[in-house]
């Protein structure tokens, strides 16, 4: 006869368990789970990504850089942002 699993108890999830660290830094971390997704750890909060997700926002952050290395970018769209 199994004991009964109390129902406080949550169901574990394929992401219970370790991640592999893929990047580190003072900022934070970048950690694949198992189950695949990607999450990054920053000091405040933690966002998850679907690994095409991730490959986005990587490469919008890159190209975001790009334009900060080569000066104020002409004809760079305006918005409020604060």
């Amino acid at each position: 006869m199994s004991t009964p699993t109390p129902a406080s108890a949550a169901p574990r999830s394929p992401c219970d368990g370790p991640a592999r660290v893929l990047s580190r830094s003072d900022m934070g971390a970048v950690m694949l789970c198992r189950c695949g997704n990607l999450h990054l750890n920053l000091d405040f909060m933690t966002l998850r990504f679907e690994p095409q997700a991730f490959r986005e926002l990587a490469a919008m952050l890159h190209g975001a850089q790009r334009r900060i290395e080569a000066g104020t970018p002409q004809g760079a769209d305006a918005s409020n942002v604060h």
